[in-house]
């Protein structure tokens, strides 16, 4: 086997370093992107449901009849397990199918679960806008290259 020199100089070298550069600044960038707030409120629905499902799971069965403030104190808590914000999300990868990480408030305090922080991979379609994937590791996210 023969073997082949390669070699830039001059204004070839400033142009190939140039282009890997931008490269790998583009890379970066679309790594770390924040989503907009469609992707936000997808997200913020789908854990919201999650938390109500699992309250009204606690007081399924309950007797409201016999004790009219339970039923008042039930509801408070499904209304509270809904008020989900998000103060951070950050994004990997592709802009189309990026991993986000989210972290999360329930009613304005870290979740009683302790899953303050989540990792899910979404989808992004221009017809139908951002779609939620599926729950994801944190090594997945932070593995996460294109």
């Amino acid at each position: 086997m023969s073997e082949t020199e390669f070699t830039l100089t001059g204004w070839k070298a400033i142009v190939a370093v140039i282009i890997a550069v931008a490269v790998g600044g583009y890379s970066l960038v679309m790594r770390n992107a924040t989503l907009d707030t469609q992707a936000r409120d997808v997200i913020s629905t789908w854990i919201a449901a999650e938390y109500a499902s699992k309250a009204l799971t606690k007081w399924e069965g309950a007797d409201y009849a016999q004790n009219p403030q339970l039923a008042e104190q039930s509801a408070e808590e499904i209304l509270a397990a809904t008020r989900v914000t998000i103060p951070s999300i950050k994004a990997k990868g592709s802009k189309r199918e990026p991993i986000v990480r989210v972290k999360i408030l329930v009613d304005g305090q870290p979740p009683a679960d302790g899953k303050g922080t989540r990792y899910y991979k979404m989808k992004f379609s221009p017809m139908t806008g951002w779609t939620m994937g599926h729950k994801v590791t944190a090594f997945s996210y932070y593995t996460k290259l294109f």
